[in-house]
């Protein structure tokens, strides 16, 4: 049941520019917003029946008389509305809204219902993002089909309401390009761009030097077309400590190794502005926060830092301690799930919100060390509606 505090996002997003302690008020600010986007979306002039509809609007979040007195509530909302009014004056945020949050709200215009029930319909996330979120809605290039080009990724992605996209090198594409255009011409974001293809090759903590110079070439390659397509982190795989019972590389030697090898691609970083962000996998290396915590700090360098993904850390941590002990190292997120071993039924990576992974945990803890950047959704493609669905799996959860 959604209660009164439930109402989260959509009342702290812009209760503070209302100046009101009641958490209504952030509603009534989210919903102007609206309504300034939806002016200047019509910049030849917003007709009278659709500005009609948000008085109706502000009628219908006071029409629930378990909540007080209609006719008192709807003097103090409009008293509200016309404070937001006069303290935004031609509103800073201007909003190109799409054609299904305004049907969202003409279809909440148009029936009569109290505030829990507005709230419960979800509505109140729509307004929520609308009003601006904090983080950057992102999905990885293995949600698409096989073969298919950047191009179509990015329409698609723009399509499901994806604000960037993570890319793999090798794969993807070997080259910048004019991706960056074609990415900016979608309106979608490069978030990371994936080097594990290459340095599944070419180990850092491979015991041969040769291999470990190519390992290298390579990751300063990769910063090199980050750059060129506008894209600021460049994902990293610390190599296989073993696979199984097989023991590759020993566990101080591949912290050694890495460490002396990804020294040397730091002032390319640097000289590219691109982040070397390290992903903690399933390489039984970093088994730990407090490990990749100290494997990151020693490099002091600002340009090498985390890429945290939730899901891979479910088997033997906690995604919320680990967030709350990498804190700002953290620079990009990797949205999964997985369902522990219960019994005789193996633990295994599943569709979003489906799995163990605490969502709401894990959204305090990135609020709590104040994370605001790309989470990526890295779902693998399961059919044509993949994508769409992911989208509207991550919605719950940056909602949360």
């Amino acid at each position: 049941m959604i209660e009164d505090e439930d109402i989260g996002a959509l009342a702290d997003s812009d209760a503070r520019s209302v100046g009101g302690a009641d958490p209504f008020s952030g509603e009534i600010g989210a919903l102007r917003i609206l309504r300034d986007g939806d002016v200047a979306a019509h910049s030849d002039g917003a007709d009278a029946a659709a500005l009609d509809d948000y008085d109706r609007m502000f009628n219908r979040l006071s029409a629930g008389r378990d909540y007080g007195s209609g006719a008192d509530e709807d003097l103090h909302i409009r008293s509200l509305a016309r404070t937001e009014d006069k303290k935004r004056g031609d509103s800073e945020q201007r909003l190109h809204l799409r054609k299904s949050q305004y049907r969202t709200l003409r279809y909440a215009c148009a029936v009569s219902m109290t505030r829990r029930k507005w709230i419960a319909g979800g509505i109140a996330a729509g307004l929520a993002r609308a009003a601006g979120r904090a983080y950057k809605k992102g999905v990885c290039s293995v949600a698409f089909a096989p073969r298919t080009g950047v191009d179509e990724m990015f329409r698609m992605a723009k399509q499901a309401d994806f604000d960037s996209i993570e890319l793999r090198l090798d794969v993807d594409l070997t080259e910048s390009g004019d991706v960056k255009r074609r990415a900016a011409d979608h309106g979608v974001e490069i978030a990371s761009l994936w080097a594990s293809q290459p340095l599944s090759k070419y180990p850092l903590n491979s015991p041969d030097a040769g291999t470990r110079a190519k390992g290298v070439e390579s990751i300063i390659r990769a910063t090199d077309v980050a750059a060129g397509i506008g894209c600021g982190a460049v994902l990293l795989v610390p190599g296989r400590v073993g696979n199984g019972a097989k023991l590759f590389d020993g566990y101080e030697d591949t912290w050694k190794r890495f460490t002396e090898e990804l020294q040397k691609c730091v002032s390319a970083s640097e000289n590219n502005r691109v982040l070397l962000t390290i992903e903690n996998v399933w390489n039984k290396f970093l088994l730990s926060p407090l490990e990749m915590r100290t494997f990151v700090d020693q490099f002091r360098s600002p340009w090498i830092q985390a890429h945290f993904d939730m899901g891979n850390v479910m088997p033997w941590g906690y995604p919320e301690d680990w967030i709350h002990t990498l804190g700002p190292r953290i620079r990009r997120v990797h949205v999964k799930d997985y369902k522990l071993q219960t019994g005789r039924e193996p633990g295994r990576f599943v569709p979003l919100l489906e799995g163990d992974v605490n969502y709401a945990a894990v959204m305090a803890a990135l609020r709590d060390v104040k994370y605001e950047g790309f989470l990526s959704a890295e779902i693998e493609y399961a059919g044509p509606e993949t994508v769409q669905q992911v989208s509207a799996q991550m919605d719950r959860i940056l909602n949360l």
